[in-house]
């Protein structure tokens, strides 16, 4: 049984849209690549952030590689869903080790 959150991301993705949300205190302006389990069990997504901030300030200033973002569910808040221009990076495909049971990862 999956949570509500866990549910909207995965729309989210199915869908190809923006998530906007506070997480660690900072909000985020993301689009979610995969969701699933990681290797504890928890929910997780991995999302790329396009806008907003994080501990390293002004994320529009990062380069493409350190702005993938491997989130708990549990710890997002303030999420709201939206449709929007569609972000990622040119090393979408590598492989990701936050998520070890994937669910559902965005189709290019």
């Amino acid at each position: 049984m999956t949570t509500i959150m866990y549910d909207q991301i995965r729309s989210a993705i199915a869908s190809k849209q923006q998530v906007i949300a506070t997480y660690g205190g900072y909000r985020r302006e993301m689009c979610p690549h995969t969701i699933g389990l990681g290797p504890s069990g928890n929910e997780q997504a991995l999302f790329f952030q396009f806008a907003g901030t994080s501990s390293k300030g002004d994320v529009s200033l990062l380069p493409d590689k350190a702005r993938w973002r491997c989130l708990a569910l549990d710890d997002l808040s303030d999420v709201v869903i939206q449709d929007g221009d569609w972000s990622s990076a040119s090393n979408h495909s590598r492989p990701s080790t936050c998520i070890s049971k994937i669910d559902l990862e965005v189709i290019y």
